[in-house]
């Protein structure tokens, strides 16, 4: 393995605003803590997230990096103590605090997963934020069953399109809601045809009173919400008495954000 630089190139935010506010900068090498792992960054993905935070609307949490970027893709370069799941010179995707926009990126063991054979490092790097976060709130904190019906929020975003086809290859039941017909339309596109006639019945469905398992109740508008990036509710239609069927245990508040992989 080549020796690691003492500095590295970041692109950092000089100020608020746009996105000539990115500029290079030279930082120390970060150092991987423990149970970390150094990533030599190949890729990195762009979020919202770090648009609101290029823009100050979203600061970094306390202690964390103020260089954004919260997915990337790349090399494992060095250990921090205790690191059991990687090696050096692995080829990793991960979810991180921030620090993506770097020429490297330390990174938790445990929120890296093996790039997957037949994807590119740019590929790799777009899967992380997205596909974290559902997986984490729908079976995580959400503890979708077979049987439920999950209704999912926003559903023509990155978000509601990634968990219909998570759940759609999987199996499970799913109906997504957005705003408007055209948002639907622009589902059906990214899904396909063969989808197109459920998508689009989901616009004309009423509304009625939803309570997640947190025990907030919720009366919600014409576009009906129980999942997305941020918080995690309970899934509908669960059949009384069916397998996995447990009412009282916790589920996370659909008025909080501790529901999302992201900081």
């Amino acid at each position: 393995m080549p020796a690691l630089p003492a500095e590295i190139t970041v692109i950092a935010i000089r100020a608020p605003g746009g996105p000539e506010m990115l500029v290079p900068e030279p930082r120390p090498l970060p150092q991987p803590a423990e149970g970390e792992v150094l990533v030599k960054v190949a890729a990195a993905g762009v979020n919202r997230p770090d648009v609101a935070q290029r823009q100050g609307n979203y600061p970094p949490p306390k202690g964390a990096t103020d260089i954004p970027g919260l997915e990337i893709a790349g090399e494992v370069v060095a250990l921090g103590p205790g690191v059991r799941r990687w090696k050096l010179g692995d080829k990793v995707m991960a979810l991180v605090v921030g620090g993506g926009y770097a020429e490297y990126c330390p990174a938790h063991e445990s929120h890296c997963l093996p790039v997957p054979a037949g994807l590119s490092m740019v590929e790799a790097a777009a899967i992380p934020e997205t596909f974290f976060t559902v997986w984490h709130n729908t079976f995580e904190r959400g503890r979708l069953v077979a049987g439920e019906t999950l209704l999912v929020h926003g559903g023509s975003s990155g978000i509601g399109l990634a968990i219909a086809r998570m759940l759609r290859d999987e199996g499970y039941a799913l109906t997504l809601a957005a705003r408007s017909l055209d948002k639907l339309e622009a589902a059906a596109a990214g899904l396909g045809a063969a989808d197109r006639s459920i998508i689009r019945s989901t616009a004309r469905r009423s509304t009625a009173p939803l309570f997640d398992r947190s025990g907030c109740p919720r009366r919600l508008g014409r576009s009906t919400a129980l999942i997305s990036a941020w918080c995690v509710a309970a899934p509908v239609d669960r059949p009384a008495g069916a397998a996995g069927d447990d009412r009282d245990r916790p589920r996370g508040c659909a008025a909080c954000r501790s529901g999302g992989s992201r900081r």
